[in-house]
């Protein structure tokens, strides 16, 4: 599989048609990221396991490959970078000491996604500038570690749109929602084969301003 990164946004931005909207500058939209995988696996030359993933599980086997002992409540994040020169990548969020936010940049190679083909979107541009978007696709999600892997993949709709902080409009469209049925093949912590399907949410998009 291609190691790269791609996600397609639509909508014409109006930039330069509403006088008195404020254009932010560039920015980072981060979004939880939600995986829930159920499936089989071949456990013996006769026999099959089910097997379960969850985004706790993905956690787990990125803090060990890393040599990090994330806490509990560690989330798994994808930032969409707005108005920047860099495509989207995962981090595993921490607090630590309750107060103190540690972003832990996941390596590229052990987890990432593609856009499979074109995109097919509508979108509207309200009076204020305002531009929401409608978007359907194919995801691909792979992820590789010393305990496990898959590639999945699978229709993926996304609601997207420009709005930024305190009223300002975002260089570019950023998805607010993100909602892929997903299904492929990969191995458990044993190398056993296994085949797997569900879920990939992403929601609670946050943007954090560049300066």
């Amino acid at each position: 599989m291609k190691n790269s990164t791609k996600l397609t946004v639509t909508g014409t931005l109006l930039l330069f048609s509403i006088a008195f909207t404020a254009i932010g500058g560039p920015a980072n939209a981060f979004m939880n990221v939600n995986i829930a995988l159920n499936g089989v696996a071949q456990i013996s030359d006769t026999g099959v396991g089910r097997i379960r993933l969850s985004t706790q599980d993905i956690i787990g086997a990125i803090g060990r490959d890393t040599a990090n002992n994330f806490p509990l409540g560690a989330k798994l994040l994808m930032k969409f970078p707005v108005g920047l020169e860099a495509g989207p990548s995962f981090v595993v969020r921490s607090i630590v000491n309750r107060t103190n936010v540690v972003d832990f940049d996941v390596p590229s190679s052990m987890l990432w996604f593609i856009q499979i083909g074109d995109s097919v979107s509508s979108s509207r541009t309200n009076l204020t500038g305002v531009v929401t978007a409608n978007q359907t696709t194919i995801w691909e999600l792979a992820f590789q570690s010393s305990t496990g892997s898959f590639d999945i993949q699978g229709y993926t709709t996304s609601l997207l749109d420009n709005r930024g902080n305190l009223g300002a409009k975002l260089p570019d469209t950023c998805p607010m929602t993100v909602s892929a049925r997903v299904s492929g093949t990969g191995s458990d912590a044993y190398a056993n084969s296994t085949v797997l399907q569900g879920t990939v949410l992403l929601s609670g998009r946050k943007i954090v301003d560049v300066h």
